[in-house]
């Protein structure tokens, strides 16, 4: 995800990843994000990973062809979460 507001990779500045435990589960931010295999009874060809993130606002989901991709997908709305509230410089702030 690239935004103009993101702080430039020369400042070292990074967002950490999540941590996933054994349940596939990952808590940071007060929330939770969640991945597990969905049984798709129709093939409709969508993907067999969902995942999820609760406790937080927006509520935002996905569903991919494999445990990693869900994973990704997850790491991005957390990253895009985190980043929506930085600025780069002073005054930038009129989100």
């Amino acid at each position: 995800m690239t935004n103009p507001e993101t702080p430039s990779p020369k400042n070292n500045l990074r967002v950490k990843p999540l941590k996933w435990r054994e349940d596939r589960t990952a808590t940071a931010l007060g929330a939770k994000w969640m991945v597990w295999p969905y049984s798709d009874p129709l093939n409709d060809g969508l993907g067999n990973w969902l995942w999820q993130v609760v406790d937080a606002a927006p509520h935002a989901s996905g569903r991919f062809h494999s445990e990693a991709e869900a994973k990704a997908a997850a790491q991005a709305d957390y990253e895009a979460r985190i980043l929506s509230c930085l600025a780069t410089t002073e005054g930038s702030d009129r989100g």
